[in-house]
């Protein structure tokens, strides 16, 4: 019994050691975050793009 669980141990403890999990669910939240900071920026200057261009528009004859 004393063996396996030492075998199961030395299983598991690459498992609690190993940070890559982590380090990839930090990645992906960062990229949420600059996807939704981006997709912000690309509307509000998408609006104000449109205003001037139509009052550039207007303005010819």
């Amino acid at each position: 019994m004393h063996m396996l669980k030492a075998r199961l141990l030395v299983r598991l403890m690459p498992i609690r050691t190993d940070e890559e999990g982590q380090a990839i669910v930090e990645y992906a939240l960062i990229l949420g975050l600059l996807v939704a900071v981006a997709v912000t920026a690309v509307q509000l200057l998408g609006v104000g793009l449109l205003q001037l261009l139509t009052s550039v528009a207007s303005k010819m004859p």
